[in-house]
């Protein structure tokens, strides 16, 4: 069964390819002294996740679809359409009834998408 890392769950829970910023890239556009609101955010979700998923002596495990799914639905959190999808399908679980995450992308405006994919 495939199970997420914590950084493919991260970028994927906001519709990123985890290949394009890697998390190497997202702490470096962390450390800037003039980090644009979307890396912000992103750096704020991570701390949320690094909470959530269980340290081991070479990071963080990775985590079951069902267990992520069920995650992101006890803490209401807004996640990708896309990767939700994906979660119910691989997880099995009836299809949830919350609110999906189209509104976090909309909120972002052009500039800020743009700067997570340079």
């Amino acid at each position: 069964m495939a199970r997420y890392s914590l950084h493919e769950a991260l970028m994927l829970s906001v519709g990123i390819d985890p290949e394009v910023i890697t998390g190497k890239i997202l702490d470096q556009m962390a450390t800037r002294k003039t980090s644009l609101p979307s890396i912000e955010f992103l750096v704020k979700r991570r701390e949320l996740f690094r909470r959530a998923f269980r340290a081991g002596l070479d990071g963080f495990y990775p985590v079951r679809p069902g267990w992520l799914l069920d995650w992101f639905n006890s803490i209401s959190l807004e996640v990708h359409f896309g990767f939700k999808e994906e979660l119910v399908k691989r997880s099995g679980s009836p299809a949830p009834h919350v609110k999906e995450a189209e509104p976090v992308a909309q909120t972002l405006t052009t500039q800020e998408r743009d700067s997570l994919l340079n």
